[in-house]
This record gives C-alpha cells, sequence and structure tokens, in this order.
C-alpha cells in the first residue's frame, strides 16, 4: 500500500510490458476491489486476462498430493492419495499436515504405509478438517446471503460499514464455531494479519454486551449452523 512501493511496480510492470514479457498477478480479489491500490495500476491489471481461479479437482488434488510425496520423500499407494484427495479439498497446511502424519506413523511402527493405516492415523484428522471447511463454507453462505454480499466482497479490503460489519460477524462466527486460531482466520478472509481478526472479535464482543437482542440472535445463527 506505499506510494513509493507502487511506483517502483508501475515502472516495473511498464517495463515488462513493453517488452512483451508474460506478467502473472494473483489476488484474492477483482483488481478494482483492491484496497488502496492506484488507479492507473487497477487499469493495467484490468487490460489482460482477469480469471476466476477455482478450487481444484480430484484429479488435480491427487496430483498435488503426489508431487508432495515425491518432495517429502515418500512412497504412497494410489489408493491412499486418492482417499486424501477425496477428503482434503484445497488446505495445503492440511495436505502437508495428513503426510507428515503417515510419515511419522510408517517410521515409528515399521510398517508400510497403506489405505488402511490412513483410515486409522488420520480419521480425526479429516473429520475435524471436514467439519472446519463445512462451518466455514456455512458460515459464507449465511453472511452473504443475510447481508446481500458476495464472498468477494466479504473478503476484499474494502473498510465501508456495509461491508466491515457483515465481516465482523463472519469473523466471530468462525471463532466460535471452530478451532482455528486467529492467524488461520484471517488468512480466510484475506485479512493481513490476526490482530485485524482480534478486533472483529471486540468488535462483535461489545455489541453482545450492549445489546441482549442480539446476543439471542448470534447464539440463534451459532444453534444453526452447528445443526
Amino acid at each position: 500500500n506505499k506510494l513509493g512501493i507502487q511506483e517502483e511496480f508501475f515502472h516495473t510492470f511498464d517495463t515488462l510490458y513493453k517488452q512483451n514479457k508474460q506478467i502473472i498477478l494473483a489476488s484474492d480479489c477483482q483488481p478494482r476491489d483492491i484496497n488502496n491500490l492506484e488507479d492507473r495500476l487497477k487499469t493495467r491489471f484490468e487490460m489482460g486476462l482477469v480469471a476466476d481461479i477455482q478450487p481444484p479437482d480430484l484429479e488435480l488434488r491427487v496430483a498435488i498430493f503426489k508431487r508432495k510425496t515425491v518432495d517429502m520423500g515418500l512412497e504412497i499407494p494410489n489408493d491412499v492419495l486418492i482417499y486424501l484427495a477425496e477428503n482434503i479439498k484445497i488446505n495445503i497446511r492440511q495436505i502437508e499436515g495428513s503426510l507428515k502424519k503417515l510419515k511419522a506413523h510408517s517410521f515409528i511402527s515399521g510398517e508400510a504405509i497403506s489405505l488402511e493405516m490412513a483410515k486409522s492415523v488420520l480419521g480425526d484428522f479429516l473429520k475435524s478438517a471436514e467439519n472446519s471447511d463445512n462451518i466455514i463454507e456455512k458460515i459464507f453462505n449465511y453472511v452473504t446471503k443475510r447481508y446481500g454480499l458476495s464472498k468477494d466482497a466479504l473478503k476484499s479490503q474494502k473498510r465501508s460499514a456495509d461491508i466491515a460489519y457483515p465481516r465482523h460477524v463472519a469473523i466471530y462466527l468462525t471463532r466460535q464455531l471452530t478451532s482455528l486460531s486467529q492467524k488461520s482466520i484471517a488468512k480466510i478472509y484475506s485479512r493481513k494479519d490476526h490482530t485485524t481478526v482480534y478486533n472483529s472479535l471486540l468488535v462483535i464482543e461489545k455489541k453482545i454486551r450492549s445489546d441482549v437482542q442480539f446476543e439471542r440472535e448470534i447464539n440463534q445463527i451459532m444453534e444453526e449452523l452447528r445443526g
């Protein structure tokens, strides 16, 4: 967000563009929704192809697992890779965590990694991951519908009240209904760091203390989402 950095990036971008270089940029929102970004950069980003990248399908997830096993020096049967890919959708940390658990168990027990071992060792881990993913998706669906926002807007850097407040609610619900750390929640909502999550929690907790009706509403929402 610093103007000096944006100035340097602008000139670097223009130099590469004039040399017909390929430039690939990634963001969690549309260029026009990037907060504190100069208009001249936004227009340059938008003059190229803007694509919405969806979560990887099963085949690609299996390929990701295979690549990770090579990086970690593991030999894992294909049926185990498929089992893992079916149960872990997009979270790279869960992918790495599951493989580390299997590697450690195989080393300690002296057994080769098998589908039976994976189900035994990772059962609770995968169940917890699945529950968190489901709850988060429910929260996104509820908040976007309740406040008439898109998921992109909720995760954008915009701070207007009509977006910031629903984001506070979503972050609070995520903290209450999952075991995720504030740092992990910050990543989900594309926040800079955990302090923004902490501030959101303070906003909602303060409103709960001062507004009995709001407290009832939040409790009711949490019960519905748990169901």
